[in-house]
């Protein structure tokens, strides 16, 4: 019998728009996990 774990890192990925931007904290521009997907 053959088993398989695995481990997974889930994000959820978000257009970001001008406007997406904008709604942002100043904290959250300068701090925040940003990244592209």
């Amino acid at each position: 019998m053959v088993q398989d774990v695995r481990i997974a890192d889930l994000t959820d990925c978000i257009l970001m728009t001008e406007e997406f931007i904008n709604q942002q904290s100043e904290t959250e521009l300068r701090w925040g996990a940003m990244r592209f997907c």
